[in-house]
């Protein structure tokens, strides 16, 4: 999975920039969890450029933000 996530964005991960992302992403979906990220959903048309949550919906993946995954969780502050 992470193979095939690094062979469709190949400008994705830059040495050290985006290295575990690939991983969070493959892990979700062979776990069928959701992502918690703050990252926003660019739609950015660059693979350098690319944030979580674009890549992640493509495979399938759902993302949440953290404040959002408060509230599920009932959480108040």
């Amino acid at each position: 999975m992470v193979v095939d996530i690094t062979q469709r964005h190949p400008g994705w991960v830059s040495g050290t920039q985006n290295a575990a992302d690939p991983f969070v992403i493959a892990t979700a979906k062979l776990l069928g969890a959701i992502v918690v990220t703050d990252e926003e959903d660019r739609h950015a048309t660059t693979d350098a450029n690319m944030k979580i949550p674009q890549v992640a919906s493509e495979l399938g993946v759902t993302t949440i933000v953290t404040i959002a995954w408060f509230r599920q969780l009932g959480w108040q502050f």
